[in-house]
């Protein structure tokens, strides 16, 4: 399967570690989902390679909108996926600092060459620790409580992500100080289809 993605890396040689990165890598949309149940909204979503001459795992330009506000996401992100032991693998997560002039990036890769690492702010605790359940898919999620979130009287949240070649299944919820859901999907994660895939 991996032969399917090309590479500029040099070392490819974590055969786990490369296939899921570029099942990452594409333009994703949970159309058919929202369609079907009113309740999800239409998101489209871009992971986007970024800095392929690195040898420390692989980097993303994430970008997340409404697919009725194409030209104002409300999520931009890095992320940073790399082996952590024989068995897992961690999708950190970082914010970007004047992330305004970034949005639509995948389709300028040239305003790309302005981001640097001293831009990113990391998210502690909101990585992602992943591993292969099966020859078809990954999975993984964050750790207990430790993402912070103020969005609607949050005060953490937790993510779940299951990942495979054709959808990222991404299920994302908000908790306030008792435990109690604030924020996110209540019936299941978002479905996200892949329509493209990016060369790493």
């Amino acid at each position: 399967m991996v032969k399917l993605f090309k590479s500029k890396k040099k070392n490819t040689q974590d055969e786990d570690l490369h296939l899921l990165a570029a099942w990452m890598a594409g333009i994703f949309s949970n159309q058919e989902q929202a369609r079907n149940t009113q309740s999800y909204n239409y998101i489209s979503l871009h992971t986007f390679p970024i800095w392929r001459e690195r040898e420390d795992g692989f980097w993303f330009y994430v970008e997340q909108t409404m697919t009725d506000q194409p030209d104002q996401p409300y999520r931009q992100r890095v992320y940073h996926l790399n082996r952590i032991n024989k068995d897992l693998m961690e999708n950190k997560i970082f914010g970007i600092q004047n992330d305004s002039q970034f949005v639509h990036a995948h389709e300028r890769p040239e305003t790309l060459q302005n981001l640097t690492l001293e831009m990113l702010t990391p998210r502690p605790g909101c990585s992602l620790i992943l591993r292969r359940i099966n020859p078809e898919s990954f999975a993984g999620s964050t750790l207990g409580e430790g993402c912070p979130s103020e969005l609607r009287g949050a005060m953490y949240t937790t993510s779940q992500i299951v990942i495979n070649e054709k959808q990222m299944i991404n299920w994302e919820r908000g908790y306030d100080r008792g435990g109690k859901q604030v924020w996110g999907a209540t019936m299941g994660g978002y479905i996200f289809t892949k329509l493209k895939a990016y060369e790493l």
